[in-house]
């Protein structure tokens, strides 16, 4: 005899467990063999197909909210982002026979569109079924579940309240009440999407980090102020989800912001650890930021995966460690207004007259020059003059363009002719705008390298027309030879290389970066890199047989007129790293010169005499 609970649902008890149940298994059985029989069946999770109907049922062992368990996990699970029409739900415990264990018993009736594939409905279901039967068997497991996934908002906003509370008991001297607005800003401006599979502990801890965070980046803005002060967490995390643990790594991070526009958000967080290891990618709705504008300190969180569903290892981790710090300071983006520069008419047709004159063989190349017209709506604007002999099987420019599949947009401006080579070749000039996007020429700050769009344009006009000769880039060119020579030399990681490149781009004269040997630059790039790893230290010095080299921080060397040494004898580099510095180059192969020259240099501990500099 069944004994509902509420002594009102027996009959509907009974009706649920006859289609669960055949009856010479269950209800032919005499009472004595009925409670050994029904037990060994259970925990029971079955569903059938009714029409358009989904009829899903659950019997157990009683459990403390298994009916709000099997609801919750059916309601959210089953078609993860669509709401379920359910047109029946019905939970009751009940006895087998009056004095026996207690049971639940739980059913679902679930309206479906046709157009939901049952394929996918039964693949959902196979997927949740695993967790469904170990909550109905384990407290604890339930419990788990329900802490991850079906509370309420109230609820979990209730359980943090408490950890936090819990925080502030066990850790007086680090934390104080104020941890609540981190909480109240936390609980307002967190999107469900980013609760829901996170369970309140791992929650707690994450608001009592940007606690911590925040609070110590206020301590050491006091002491220095001025300087960009980071704080860095990694640890894995284990997502637990209705289909299986899924094991993440969470990255939070802090700064403060050193200027009012400066801008810090997901991309340029996802940017700094593709940096540092290629193949990850961020989970979905794993983002959280507290803007911070009262004090300007930035903290936020993203949890990681690799794209091929591997874990990251120990030494990945470790890495990450290491490299992330400096990554996350380059990466800071300083938003720049877009450029506008009118083109001086009188400079083009100058221009114009120069190039034509360098056309006097009938093979010479075709001349360029460019000139930066404008940065607008992410894309840049050059101004192209080329000139060229115009031959008589010679394609126009815009043709050029147009057939072939380029990553720029020609836009046509004029087209003269110039003059006549041997009375019998034209000299054409042709004036046009390039315009493309400016994406793949973004540093990790957001800051434009026109020395890069500039040989793309040069690579492209080759591709296109064939071998030109870049007017005014010569120069140029030899810069970029240098510093390729440079960063083969120093044959670092790419945090080191863009280190190099901002390094490199800061030594004058300009004309120096084009002859100095890059041994000599490799010394005083380590004496600067020297200075960065060693905050305490104020100036560094060395010399070899052909050059004295000096690093020192801003304020620490006195500026030195290189009009008072012989042309290109002394170099200066003037390269910042959230702080400005201040080095020379002195070449010299003269005791006396370099004596007189370290008498401008405070601190020397250096000797002259280690070195044969005659050898």
């Amino acid at each position: 005899m069944i004994v509902a609970q509420e002594g009102l649902y027996s009959q509907v008890i009974e009706s649920s467990l006859r289609q669960l149940f055949p009856d010479p298994f269950f209800f032919a059985a005499s009472k004595d063999d009925m409670q050994q029989q029904f037990d060994s069946a259970l925990p029971i999770f079955r569903w059938f197909w009714k029409n358009d109907r989904l009829s899903l049922h659950l019997v157990c062992r009683h459990r403390l909210n298994v009916g709000k368990f099997f609801y919750e996990m059916i309601h959210r699970w089953l078609l993860p982002g669509r709401r379920l029409d359910t047109a029946f739900s019905f939970c009751s415990d009940f006895n087998l026979v009056k004095g026996s264990h207690l049971y639940t018993l739980a059913e679902m009736a679930i309206r479906l569109d046709k157009e939901i594939d049952r394929d996918h409905v039964e693949h959902n279901l196979k997927v949740i079924e695993t967790e469904i039967r170990l909550g109905m068997v384990s407290v604890y497991h339930a419990s788990r579940l329900l802490d991850m996934h079906l509370l309420s908002a109230q609820e979990k906003n209730g359980i943090l309240q408490e950890k936090i509370s819990k925080l502030i008991q066990r850790n007086p001297d680090e934390i104080d009440y104020d941890i609540f607005g981190e909480l109240q800003h936390f609980t307002v401006m967190s999107k469900e999407e980013f609760k829901t599979p996170r369970d309140p502990h791992h929650l707690s801890r994450l608001i009592a980090l940007f606690y911590l965070f925040r609070k110590s980046i206020e301590k050491d803005q006091e002491k220095r102020p001025g300087k960009r002060h980071i704080r860095l967490k990694m640890a894995s995390v284990k997502l637990d989800l209705p289909w299986g643990i899924k094991r993440v790594l969470g990255v939070c991070v802090a700064l403060n912001f050193l200027r009012p526009n400066e801008l810090f958000e997901e991309r340029h967080l996802i940017r700094a650890l593709q940096n540092g290891l290629a193949g990850i990618k961020a989970v979905p709705d794993s983002f959280f930021v507290n803007e911070g504008a009262d004090h300007g300190i930035h903290t936020l969180y993203l949890e990681i995966e690799k794209e091929n569903g591997q874990d990251f290892t120990p030494s990945e981790v470790r890495h990450f460690r290491r490299f992330l710090q400096e990554e996350l300071k380059r990466t800071v983006e300083v938003p720049l207004n877009s450029l506008f520069m009118p083109r001086n008419e009188e400079e083009v047709i100058r221009h114009v007259v120069s190039l034509s004159g360098q056309l006097r063989f009938v093979k010479d190349l075709p001349q360029v020059i460019l000139i930066f017209d404008e940065q607008k709506e992410g894309d840049l604007y050059f101004t192209v003059l080329l000139v060229r002999i115009l031959y008589p099987n010679s394609v126009s420019i815009q043709s050029l363009f147009s057939k072939d599949d380029s990553f720029m947009t020609y836009i046509p401006d004029r087209v003269r002719r110039v003059g006549m080579l041997r009375k019998r070749y034209p000299k054409e000039a042709t004036i046009f705008r390039l315009k493309f996007s400016s994406k793949p020429f973004l540093r990790d700050d957001q800051s434009v390298d026109l020395f890069r769009a500039r040989q793309s344009i040069i690579q492209e006009l080759q591709r296109l027309v064939g071998d030109v000769r870049d007017y005014n880039g010569g120069m140029i060119a030899k810069q970029i030879e240098l510093l390729a020579a440079l960063q083969q030399l120093i044959g670092e990681d790419r945090a080191s290389r863009r280190l190099l490149e901002s390094f490199f781009h800061a030594i004058y004269p300009v004309e120096s970066r084009s002859i100095v040997p890059p041994q000599q630059l490799k010394k005083l790039f380590f004496l600067w890199k020297q200075l960065l790893d060693d905050p305490s230290q104020k100036i560094a010095t060395d010399q070899d047989e052909l050059a004295v080299y000096v690093m020192a921080r801003a304020g620490h060397l006195p500026e030195m007129d290189p009009a008072n040494f012989v042309e290109m004898q002394l170099i200066s580099a003037r390269p910042e790293q959230e702080e400005k510095f201040l080095g020379y180059l002195f070449f010299s192969q003269d005791i006396a010169e370099r004596e007189r020259f370290l008498e401008n240099v405070p601190s020397v501990e250096i000797t002259l005499d280690r070195v044969n500099i005659f050898s």
